[in-house]
């Protein structure tokens, strides 16, 4: 994967289909060397999304993430990932405070960089979502991230952000944020564009 790079632009699109308690979940991403237009990451993750209650669901699936191996050179190594993850939210008026965890089983192929190895991810996010108006929420966020890979546990990183969530529709949304990651191999600045289509029966 390529580092030593201080920003980055990470564009999305969601699209899940719910029917009922059950959804499917699938997303897409492509994510920037700087502010360039090369890609440094594809991703595709899909899995089957669990409402339990108001407050609580859980999903499972899976993800192929394809990342460039050498910053001059079109090469790319996969990394395939099982997932898991349970929710938590609460709301206080326009107040929404959501909780994840999600952890994740990480098999990385063997590329001109580092021999083929698997590691295990544990993620707990926590948000603060601010309804400013019908089409309008601010989202505040912290993600801290843990992983085991050669046998020991270690920071793998952190994220804080502020999201813009615009709704031009019940099912449609366009999202705009900033991140900081934290990183043992250096920090970086994100810009993050995301679009979700939502389809319910």
């Amino acid at each position: 994967m390529v580092q030593a790079q201080s920003s980055s632009i990470w564009f999305s699109a969601q699209v899940p289909l719910r029917v009922n308690n059950w959804e499917w979940h699938q997303d897409a991403g492509y994510r920037t060397i700087g502010n360039s237009a090369r890609a440094s990451l594809w991703l595709y993750r899909t899995g089957v999304r669990r409402y339990f209650s108001e407050h609580w669901n859980a999903a499972g699936g899976y993800a192929l993430f394809a990342s460039r191996v050498e910053k001059d050179k079109p090469a790319f190594g996969a990394e395939n990932r099982i997932w898991e993850e349970l929710v938590r939210q609460d709301q206080w008026r326009k107040l929404k405070w959501t909780q994840r965890i999600r952890i994740e089983q990480r098999w990385f192929d063997a590329t001109s960089a580092h021999a083929s190895f698997s590691a295990h991810r544990f993620r707990y996010r926590t948000a603060f979502v601010h309804t400013l108006n019908p089409r309008l929420d601010l989202q505040l966020y912290d993600e801290l991230m843990v992983q085991r890979q050669h046998g020991q546990w270690g920071f793998n990183q952190n994220r804080t952000g502020v999201w813009l969530n615009i709704k031009p529709s019940k099912k449609q949304s366009f999202n705009f944020g900033y991140t900081f990651l934290q990183q043992p191999s250096g920090n970086m600045h994100l810009i993050l564009l995301a679009y979700q289509q939502s389809f319910t029966d």
